[in-house]
């Protein structure tokens, strides 16, 4: 069985070891307090002159006590001097010094030989006296004024001339240019050393860490992995200096059966961190193996041992694991970030982890799903801010997805950003969500930017706050910042399907159309199954007169799904090409629809456009601006709504949502 008390890290891959044995003087010698006697060369613990059995850890422990007699002892320093090749958490150090205690007799509440002192360190108090290591032998050292007499059998080979012969010399010669080698050996061993590990461990510009593997054994918790990949990735994307793959993008290209260097090299990485998870009643192992991309090498490997009762400290140590792993100079601010904690309840972390995995699965069922395990977190525990993001997120996906009502989704979301923002202000996810509904059903353009630029600003590795700012210049006409802003979410998340998506959408608004193609196809080609991307081609298409290519690609759509945006974009494309009977059916088969779900208003004026019925087009873009639908906000830049703009009443809606002309 393990023991939690053991944390063990391996060197670097590049392990030049050169030992050279020199006999130094140690003042480690014999310590006696309260009836104990403790032996420091031999490694003894006497009671009354009786063996006591104590582990190693604990006896470094007190050996460190009687060496700083009364002296206050930081829990740092006694974790960096009893495992100094090892990153522990306090909760080792607590046991270790409660073994110690009992070790020594001392009883609860009493303090005559370890005394705690709150939120700083600890203190031997006991009355400790030092012997030399000569005292156990009954050995009496002669007076440091007074060298020893040889014995009588060597007195008369010692003179005041010393005599050497030329093997003398010839030896100590040997002996020189042995010394110098070594020196030679080592100085050279420790360049080599210093020069590869500083560019094996330099902090890498992007990291993906891997989900983590589940090794046999058994475990009721099949999140477990999950959570750990999940925390680390936050912790991490809280380092500016690191780029870090959002555990969407990792999860949706990570295979366990591939090479781990294969799945770096598709999500363009410069490291990945991979790691695997065992597990035996209540111990948990946590194995990790930094490993570069470009030519497979690994970096670095650790092993950690841990509890299932205290999963918090275990995550801590794999965090301070991997920030040293990395190379990682934090700041004080960014330490506390890196172990910070959202909460201590280990049923409402469970909840929250099940929330965010089906809340990526971007399915009805998995948007309801969500919905209940985030609520069931908040349950739990009312202060657990990210559980409030993470509702907020789901309505807002819901909304801008057209599977619910903005009049609905918003304020429930909205609600939710809120209460998160009020139990931690830092939290850039919910500074970006209310970005997101200012932007969306408030239009109070300059609020939504200024949450956008603060969501930025606290947390600038958060690449949907780069997607839904980038849109947002883009729907204000400011198109080139607007690309620029999507680049930089890219270059956090280069395979976003959301965010090349929107990145097209720039290209059509700014009346790119054949870059805007270009880049739909590309994230279709990234993700075929992904819709949103292929509607905004048929739209492209249609915008630039390929009505072929429009239908093409919309009744591949269709056949692929039957959602209500799907449908009203198949009427557009009849329309466009001609077939009115046809689009005509759709849009009655939508209107059958409306009492069961929600129909997005402002797509049915596409329709009406194609079918030159602008009356009815401007009727529906009047229905969007009273529902809030969150396409009203592309009116300013909208090709397909050329035909429109000098009708007076659209310049009545576009004031309407404060949209200029």
């Amino acid at each position: 069985m393990w023991s939690p008390d053991l944390c063990r890290s391996s060197t670097p891959v590049l392990d030049i070891r050169i030992v050279v044995s020199i006999r130094v003087p140690t003042s480690r010698g014999i310590y006696e307090f309260l009836g104990f006697r403790l032996d420091a060369r031999e490694r003894l613990l006497l009671r009354n002159g009786s063996a006591v059995s104590i582990t190693p850890k604990i006896f470094d422990a007190l050996l460190l006590f009687l060496e700083n007699p009364s002296r206050l002892l930081g829990k740092d320093e006694i974790m960096r001097t009893v495992w100094p090749d090892t990153h522990i958490d306090e909760a080792t150090l607590t046991r270790t010094i409660s073994e110690l205690r009992k070790t020594l007799g001392q009883k609860p509440g009493e303090a005559n030989f370890v005394q705690t002192v709150p939120k700083r360190g600890y203190r031997f108090v006991a009355p400790v006296e030092v012997l030399p290591d000569t005292a156990a032998a009954g050995k009496i050292p002669a007076p440091v004024d007074q060298a020893p007499e040889p014995p009588a059998a060597i007195a008369p080979a010692i003179n005041d001339t010393p005599s050497w012969s030329v093997s003398s010399w010839r030896s100590m010669l040997t002996v020189i240019v042995f010394i110098l080698l070594v020196l030679l050996v080592v100085l050279t061993g420790t360049w080599v050393y210093q020069t590869e590990f500083r560019r094996a461990s330099s902090s890498p510009g992007s990291i993906a860490v891997l989900p983590f593997r589940r090794l046999g054994g058994s475990g009721s918790d099949q999140f477990l992995e999950l959570g750990l990949t999940d925390t680390l990735i936050t912790r991490l994307s809280s380092v500016p200096e690191l780029t870090v793959r959002p555990a969407s993008t990792v999860n949706e290209h990570a295979d366990p059966k591939q090479d781990p260097v294969v799945i770096g090299r598709i999500l363009k990485v410069d490291t990945v961190l991979d790691g695997s998870i065992q597990t035996i009643r209540e111990e948990i192992r946590v194995t990790l193996r930094l490993i570069r991309v470009h030519d497979a090498k690994p970096l670095w490997a650790a092993t950690l041992d841990g509890n299932a009762r205290d999963l918090f400290s275990l995550q801590d140590a794999v965090s301070r694991q991997v920030a040293v792993a990395l190379n990682l100079r934090l700041s004080s601010n960014q330490r506390e970030m890196l172990a910070k904690r959202s909460t201590n309840d280990r049923e409402a972390y469970e909840s929250y982890v099940r929330g965010r995995f089906f809340l990526s699965k971007r399915s009805p069922e998995g948007f309801q799903k969500a919905n209940d395990y985030f609520k069931q977190a908040i349950r739990l525990d009312p202060s657990y801010a990210l559980a409030y993001v993470g509702l907020a997120d789901t309505y807002l996906t819901l909304q801008g997805a057209g599977m619910e009502n903005p009049q609905q989704a918003t304020p429930k979301a909205r609600a939710a950003a809120q209460q998160a923002l009020k139990l931690d202000p830092t939290l850039g996810a919910a500074h970006n969500s209310l970005a997101a509904i200012a932007e969306d059903y408030d239009r109070d353009w300059p609020t939504a930017e200024k949450e956008f630029k603060l969501a930025l600003e606290l947390d600038p590795g958060f690449a949907p706050a780069h997607e839904w700012y980038g849109e947002y210049l883009g729907l204000m006409g400011r198109l080139d910042q607007g690309l620029v802003e999507e680049q930089r979410g890219l270059a956090i998340d280069p395979l976003s399907p959301t965010i090349n998506e929107i990145k097209g959408k720039l290209f059509l608004w700014a009346r790119r159309y054949d870059e805007a193609i270009r880049q739909f196809q590309q994230t279709l080609e990234l993700d075929p199954s992904f819709s949103p991307a292929r509607i905004w081609l048929v739209r492209t298409y249609a915008a630039k007169g390929m009505v072929a290519e429009s239908l093409a690609e919309s009744e591949k759509d269709y056949k692929a799904r039957n959602g209500a945006v799907t449908v009203e974009t198949l009427a557009m494309a009849y329309a466009n090409a001609g077939q009115t009977d046809a689009a005509i059916e759709i849009l009655e088969q939508l209107r059958a629809r409306e009492h069961l779900e929600y129909i997005p208003p402002f797509n049915l004026a596409y329709v009406y456009i194609f079918l030159k019925q602008k009356d009815r087009a401007i009727e529906e873009l009047n229905k969007a601006c009273e529902g809030h639908d969150i396409n009203v906000n592309s009116m300013k830049v909208d090709p397909l709504l050329d035909s429109l703009r000098p009708d007076p009443r659209f310049q009545k809606l576009m004031k309407r949502v404060n949209l200029p002309g």
